[in-house]
């Protein structure tokens, strides 16, 4: 086909980290439907894009401009809805739009592989509840229904065990109702299989899953039948937002302060929010389950924007524990705990219960050391310390990876016998194991269920009772039902007390609330013990004698008169670099300050790590009292960083809304 002015001129999208569609002449006569699968020659490659629509007059020389090669479907595989998310997405986290397009795509479709025959409609078939609501948990759910067939926004405040997931259930159950589908995201599919198999018990063969860990045909295959209406309530994490549905009825997003519902690297986008965006589109609710809100989520309800919804009382003869703070100074800790700890470990194991030991920290101990001239064990690599890792016997740097064997002799002095300091997992299961011989003891942490299926299988055992000690860091803190534990032990709860990052202690008072809300869902007299060096924090104090709900409402006045999230509004303009000079340079060329009052810019400077996995990191922070004036202060940099000729030296990320500030 020749390349003439009247050929139609076909706008693409691909998937490449270029902020731009891309113009190539069409290749047939007829112009194909906006989403479909496009192949294009691009340099000596062919890339699938997406179409996006035809352009009136092309953005590069007639001469230079190639001609597609290919339409590959008669039916475009985005949908409408799925296209507008994309487009609202990318210019909302200034990413470019071919990849924001193919988040969550199956790998076949993304290499432009013909769609198999999809799965026959699942049968819906709904069990009656297995109990009567309580009336907290009726008045939810009505007003719940009574959202259904609009865009309305909740918050399903409800404190642990208090009976969320069934308010869910029958909110998907009148959803179904209706002839529509229902989208349930959950923070990690891996750590929810009672939440899952609740789900599949209670709507049968019409439960499906998604997520990054099945296969990729079995992807493809839940993709295509969640499109097709076959599956009407769909389970997954993140990525399953940008899923096509057929009749999207209500969105529910469950534990929504986790942070694993934003995604860290290249498309840093929050599916929270995504969401709201997709229940716009789908004229559908969007529930935001928890029982401690993100302070972002809190806000909105102060604003009128969301609707809240709260179940104060767990439902059965679960009671809510109490706590109590210890105070570890001046006291000797045999491998971490205390020797209240230890007692209170062995009240609750004499009465044939469960305890649950939570530490946030894996490996043995997060430092190795010689007594004799102070010297640490560094990773050459990252500006960080190697944790210890005893059953390896080797030091591993958990932001890089390295690890190396753990030396006897100091490289410094030549001492012989190094020495562990601190407590990991590890550190804590040896000390139980020891002190515990008759008790079983159970490690629940990413080194301990590496195995395939390995954490699916210890979270079994916790919940049927066959491990009496369970030890693990905040994948224990995720939602899990323990029917048997009654003491929770949180061995370090003064870590986000002291960070930099000023979102660090809301993180903190999720994970303490969430641990202790383990212990007594079935019943009564739990006890919660909080070990900490500074037992008169006030804000730790605030939060263990008054709970989540003063906690935050302290701190959020206090984002207030900083005018920090979710007071204004803040994005990080990062950089990485062979050298910490190129990316401080880097940054200082594309985020000169703004002229607009009402933006302020903190930075360049080097991030909190400035060395990890060998490179150099620096970030600007930007603050706004508006979002549209930090997005047009955005769109500037953005386009100073695209025409920037040392772009090519650097690694560079925009984070709008970021979730830390590492």
């Amino acid at each position: 086909m020749g390349k003439s002015a009247s050929q139609k001129i076909w706008q693409i999208a691909l998937p490449v980290p270029l902020r731009r569609h891309f113009d190539y002449f069409a290749c047939q006569e007829a112009s194909p439907k906006s989403g479909t699968r496009i192949k294009v020659p691009f340099g000596k490659r062919e890339l699938i894009g997406f179409f996006i629509g035809e352009a009136s007059t092309a953005t590069i020389a007639f001469d230079k401009m190639k001609t597609a090669i290919a339409v590959l479907d008669e039916v475009p595989v985005l949908h409408e809805h799925q296209l507008s998310l994309g487009l609202w997405a990318s210019r909302y986290y200034q990413h470019p739009l071919g990849e924001v397009l193919i988040t969550g795509l199956p790998t076949a479709i993304r290499q432009g592989k013909p769609l198999p025959e999809p799965l026959a409609p699942a049968k819906t078939v709904v069990t009656p509840p297995p109990y009567t609501l309580t009336s907290a948990q009726q008045d939810s759910v009505d007003q719940l229904v009574k959202g259904l067939g609009e865009f309305k926004a909740f918050c399903l405040k409800g404190v642990t065990g208090s009976g969320k997931t069934e308010v869910y259930c029958q909110l998907i159950e009148r959803c179904l109702e209706r002839g529509q589908q229902a989208l349930l995201l959950v923070p990690e599919i891996a750590l929810t299989p009672q939440s899952v198999a609740r789900f599949e018990a209670r709507f049968g063969e019409s439960v499906l899953c998604y997520h990054s860990t099945m296969t990729d045909k079995k992807r493809l295959l839940a993709w295509q039948s969640a499109g097709l209406g076959h599956h009407r309530v769909i389970i997954g994490t993140r990525s399953a937002i940008f899923l096509p549905f057929q009749a999207l009825g209500v969105i529910i997003i469950d534990e929504e302060h986790d942070g694993a519902f934003k995604q860290q690297e290249g498309f840093r986008y929050h599916a929270r929010d995504v969401a709201m965006m997709r229940g716009k589109l789908a004229d559908c609710p969007v529930v935001l389950g928890t029982a401690t809100p993100s302070f972002e989520t809190l806000r909105n309800v102060q604003q009128g924007k969301y609707t809240l919804l709260q179940l104060s009382e767990r439902v059965g003869e679960g009671e809510l524990p109490n706590i109590h703070i210890l105070d570890v100074r001046h006291k000797k800790l045999e491998g971490g705990l205390s020797a209240q700890a230890m007692a209170a470990i062995s009240r609750h194991l004499e009465a044939k219960n469960q305890v649950l030991v939570f530490l946030n920290r894996r490996g043995f101990s997060p430092a190795w050391m010689c007594y004799d001239c102070g010297w640490l064990a560094k990773c050459n690599r990252c500006d960080t310390l190697l944790t210890f890792h005893k059953g390896m016997n080797c030091l591993w740097c958990h932001h890089c990876n390295r690890q190396l064997r753990a030396p006897s002799t100091c490289p410094e002095c030549e001492a012989e016998g190094l020495n562990p300091v601190g407590a990991g997992c590890e550190r804590i299961e040896t000390l139980l194991s020891e002190a515990f011989p008759c008790a079983t003891v159970l490690r629940i942490d990413s080194d301990a269920t590496r195995k395939k299926g390995a954490l699916q299988e210890k979270l079994a055992q916790a919940a049927n009772h066959q491990a009496d000690i369970l030890i693990g860091t905040q994948l224990l803190t995720k939602g899990h039902h323990f029917s048997s534990v009654t003491c929770v032990i949180v061995v370090d709860a003064d870590g986000g007390l002291f960070s930099h990052d000023f979102k660090a202690v809301e993180r903190l008072g999720q994970m303490i609330t969430q641990v202790a809300g383990r212990a007594g869902r079935a019943s009564s007299g739990a006890e919660v013990w909080v070990q900490s060096f500074h037992p008169k924090h006030p804000l730790l104090t605030l939060l263990l004698k008054d709970g989540y709900d003063a906690f935050s409402e302290h701190l959020l006045s206090e984002r207030e008169q900083a005018q920090l999230p979710p007071y204004g509004y803040m994005a990080l303009l990062r950089a990485e670099a062979s050298t910490l000079d190129t990316a401080m340079t880097f940054l200082s060329s594309i985020a000169a300050p703004s002229k607009e009052q009402n933006i302020q810019q903190l930075g360049p400077i080097p991030a909190s790590m400035p060395k990890k996995a060998g490179k150099f990191r620096a970030q600007t922070m930007l603050l706004a009292s508006s979002r549209r004036a930090l997005h047009q202060h955005l769109e500037h940099c953005v386009q100073m960083a695209d025409n920037n000729e040392k772009a090519s030296k650097v690694r560079w990320s925009v984070d709008v809304d970021p979730i830390d500030t590492y």
